[in-house]
């Protein structure tokens, strides 16, 4: 709805009121979905701290330290057990894409020693 703010008509005791379109249906609210709203956010620990260290030193350090970094993968099937695995290409990438490679592994590894449903 679109119209004036603080314009008094003839007859009306009160100005009129715009309205601002939500996007949402008449009479409902926009909910907080954020962590800390609903009750989810964990408290920081030290291992949270730790990573984010380390995460700040990767990014200081050169691109061409991490290109033996590939996140591309190929399977191959093993002759004794016949089974199917999935392993990393050894392939040389460019720096920055095996700098985020890094850094995405290194996250992992780190929620992955953290509790289940608290990542």
């Amino acid at each position: 709805m679109v119209g004036v703010v603080g314009i008094a008509l003839k007859g009306f005791g009160k100005a009129l009121k715009v309205v601002k379109d939500t996007g949402l249906h008449k009479g409902s609210v926009r909910k907080a979905t954020s962590p800390k709203v609903m009750g989810t956010q964990r408290p920081k620990t030290k291992s949270d701290f730790r990573l984010k260290h380390a995460v700040k030193q990767i990014q200081k350090t050169p691109d061409k330290k991490f290109k033996h970094q590939n996140p591309e993968t190929r399977t191959y099937k093993s002759d004794r057990t016949g089974r199917v695995h999935t392993v990393r290409k050894k392939d040389p990438v460019k720096g920055s894409k095996g700098k985020k490679t890094y850094i995405q592994d290194w996250k992992r590894y780190h929620h992955a020693s953290q509790p289940k449903g608290k990542k």
